[in-house]
């Protein structure tokens, strides 16, 4: 029975790696013309070279940040202010070397108010 549990606790632990990023969206709806801040929070790895956040739906903004390495902070925040009415997805991606890639994570968030006339 011993073997059993051990078994399982090693395969509950070796597949609850965590993601190499995450991101937060803070609040997840707010009134026009408010403010949201996108967090997001990385694993250090020798291979992360920058980072960037942002935001897309009825209008886009992005930032980045170079990341060096395992030695860099490991949370990112940026906030906006002044977002149109709309749904919207915060995200963030992250670049890493060898093998080279990006890793892109999102999570939705609102804007309420009314829609401008076309």
């Amino acid at each position: 029975m011993a073997k059993i549990f051990i078994l399982l606790a090693n395969f509950i632990w070796l597949g609850a790696a965590s993601p190499a990023v995450k991101v937060t969206v803070t609040p997840s709806a707010t009134f026009h013309p408010g403010a949201v801040r996108v967090t997001a929070r990385i694993v250090p790895d020798e291979r992360n070279r920058h980072i960037c956040i942002g935001y897309d739906g009825p209008s886009y903004r992005r930032s980045c940040d170079p990341i060096e390495g395992a030695e860099r902070k490991v949370t990112f925040e940026q906030t906006y202010k002044s977002i149109p009415p709309g749904e919207y997805h915060a995200f963030a991606e992250l670049f890493q070397v060898l093998p080279n890639k990006a890793i892109h994570v999102e999570t939705a968030f609102k804007v309420l108010g009314d829609e401008p006339d076309p």
